[in-house]
């Protein structure tokens, strides 16, 4: 499983790649971030149901009388899915596209920047 988690961070910050390079179009970021935030609020949505679950103590109806009280549905599904690679590596690519296209939307608008960080921003510090 370390193989794995090894393989699943290289794909992750190669995906990351496009994001620091110098010869980015600047158009495909945003573009790039789209897809970034849509996956996350997915996730975040998904955790809001499961959250009120537990917090308004409901119950899952599954049909044909199965009914599951909502604490052990969170359970199970949290359980499942932060045990997914899949999940895992959702919110990795998540994680890394953002922290680094915050960077290089501040490095290179450092020009910009009228505050004591501007001179900090100026060294170079991606591809």
């Amino acid at each position: 499983t370390e193989l794995l988690d090894c393989v699943v961070a290289i794909v992750v910050w190669t995906i990351c790649l496009p994001v620091i390079a110098r010869e980015t179009d600047p158009i495909l970021i945003p573009a790039l971030g789209i897809g970034v935030v849509g996956v996350a609020t997915g996730f975040q949505c998904i955790d809001t149901g499961f959250d009120m679950l537990i917090i308004w103590e409901r119950s899952l109806n599954l049909g044909d009388g199965l009914v599951i009280p909502g604490r052990q549905a969170a359970w199970m599904y949290y359980n499942t899915m932060l045990n997914s690679r899949a999940v895992n590596f959702g919110i990795e690519v998540f994680l890394v596209v953002s922290v680094c296209g915050s960077l290089v939307g501040l490095q290179r608008n450092a020009h910009n920047v009228s505050i004591p960080l501007k001179g900090r921003l100026s060294s170079s510090i991606f591809v």
